[in-house]
C-alpha cells in the first residue's frame, strides 16, 4: 500500500472515532436549548476610559447642541442663518 492510502485510511478512522465521541457526548450531556428558540440579544457594554472620565469631568455630553440652547440662542442662530442666505 502506498502512503497516500494509509493516510486516507487513518483519516477515515480518525473521523469515525471523532463522530463516535461526539455521539457519546451528546448522549451524556443532552443539549438543553430547544431548537428554534429565540436567541437573546447581545448586551454591549462600554468600560469608561481615562479619556471618557476627563471629558465627563469637563462637562462633555452626548446630548445634541439644540438641547443646550435656550430661546435667545435659537433666535440668534436663526437670524444668522437668514442673514447668510
Amino acid at each position: 500500500m502506498s502512503s497516500y492510502y494509509i493516510t486516507v485510511l487513518l483519516d477515515e478512522r480518525v473521523v469515525k472515532s471523532m463522530e463516535k465521541i461526539a455521539d457519546a457526548l451528546e448522549r451524556a450531556y443532552p443539549v438543553r436549548k430547544e431548537k428554534g428558540s429565540a436567541v437573546a440579544e447581545a448586551v454591549v457594554t462600554h468600560v469608561p476610559t481615562e479619556e471618557d472620565r476627563i471629558r465627563e469631568n469637563q462637562g462633555a455630553s452626548t446630548e445634541p447642541i439644540e438641547e443646550w440652547m435656550g430661546l435667545r440662542e435659537k433666535e440668534i442662530v436663526n437670524r444668522e442663518k437668514d442673514h447668510s442666505k
